[in-house]
């Protein structure tokens, strides 16, 4: 199969990909002959051309957060979201409170993470949490489901964070290049400076 050539040439077409068949076509770049690596910084010029391009897709994903996560994932992935995992994702990303009930298998942590991590991409300077009744159990989660799977799964999310985590026994912790920061809390941590924008409660009981 060709290569594609992806250009989105309206912001709105975003909603409309679903996921990319074939590769596509590497390109290299360069500056005054000199070829930049990744992670180069883009000219101002540059950025403040497209501005308007950039923040209408920002704002696009930051409803559809699902339709972001098929844009990223590699190529010839398996992966695909059910049908009730995007509406889960859509609902956590657009509602102040969201209280889930599922059964096994419905991957509630994995997808409440996922969009956590992704507030964080999108709202710089927010700080964001996951909370367990023993902060020991939340960074075993929190943990376990970036290394093991997140990252794994999506491997570009982990370009978002400055180094690869900070992870102890009882502590975990993402610093964004953005600001935002997204950890763990237990349920009876009373020190002072908590204060956090939103977060997970994972395995409440009403």
């Amino acid at each position: 199969m060709e290569n594609l050539n992806l250009k989105i040439p309206n912001p709105d077409d975003i909603l409309d990909i679903v996921r990319i068949d074939a590769p596509v076509e590497k390109q290299d770049y360069y500056r005054d002959g000199v070829k930049l690596k990744k992670g180069a910084m883009l000219p101002k010029d540059y950025v403040d051309k497209n501005r308007a391009f950039v923040e209408a897709v920002a704002r696009k994903i930051s409803v559809y957060p699902d339709l972001y996560i098929d844009l990223i994932q590699p190529y010839k992935t398996k992966f695909n979201l059910a049908y009730f995992q995007r509406f889960t994702m859509r609902e956590c990303s657009r509602k102040s409170k969201v209280y889930v009930t599922a059964p096994r298998a419905y991957s509630k942590t994995f997808l409440v993470i996922l969009i956590l991590y992704q507030i964080c991409m999108t709202r710089p300077g927010i700080k964001l949490f996951i909370c367990a009744p023993k902060k020991e159990q939340g960074a075993k989660i929190f943990k376990e489901k970036l290394q093991d799977d997140i990252w794994i799964r999506f491997p570009f999310l982990k370009r978002e964070i400055i180094g690869g985590g900070n992870f102890g026994q009882d502590y975990a912790k993402l610093s964004f290049r953005n600001t935002s920061v997204f950890d763990c809390v237990s349920t009876l941590d009373t020190q002072r400076g908590g204060r956090r924008n939103t977060g997970l409660i994972d395995e409440v009981r009403r």
